[in-house]
């Protein structure tokens, strides 16, 4: 069987340029007999964390030291995906996951000790591939570094003073 994929939305020039929207794709296949075959599929699926299974992981005071977790989680499942007491730690604090979004609240006024790394990576399978990650202009801390490969996330908070009203949320782009 002969396939290809034919994209009828003329600005989309491939899965990963497609942003948030849902695009059509055709698959216009033929048989042997030269028969042809079409079956639309929905790739909006492939821009979105959902569904997919998140391995958070707490280390300090560097990435060799497993502090919290590993805790696992389907993304889309619960929310918020991390509650307090999921990942133990030395403070307390929930994590939420979306569709493309990582939102760290912390429950409790704290410093965070000063080291090499002081935070979480989480690790993504399923799931469509990681090209950026910045700070979402309505977060109210900056994390000391954010870090991100095709299918991880780290944010590290080593030296951040954070309140019960602080929040860092992580927009991905995928």
């Amino acid at each position: 069987m002969i396939a290809r994929v034919v994209s009828i939305a003329a600005s989309c020039c491939g899965l990963a340029a497609c942003g948030s929207d849902t695009v059509r794709h055709i698959l216009d296949a033929r048989d042997d007999s030269g028969i042809h075959r079409d079956a639309a599929i929905d790739s909006a699926a492939s821009h979105t964390l959902i569904g997919s299974t998140v391995t958070a992981t707490l280390y300090n005071p560097d990435l060799a030291t497993i502090l919290g977790g590993p805790a696992s989680a389907t993304v889309g499942q619960a929310t918020p995906t991390f509650p307090n007491g999921t990942i133990l730690g030395n403070s307390q604090f929930e994590i939420d996951i979306v569709s493309d979004r990582i939102t760290y609240n912390p429950l409790q006024n704290v410093t965070y000790g000063a080291a090499t790394f002081n935070g979480f990576v989480f690790q993504f399978t399923n799931a469509p591939t990681i090209l950026g990650v910045t700070l979402d202009s309505t977060s109210n801390f900056t994390p000391t570094n954010i870090t991100f490969t095709s299918n991880s996330v780290s944010i590290n908070l080593s030296g951040n003073t954070v309140t019960t009203t602080s929040t860092a949320i992580l927009d991905l782009q995928l």
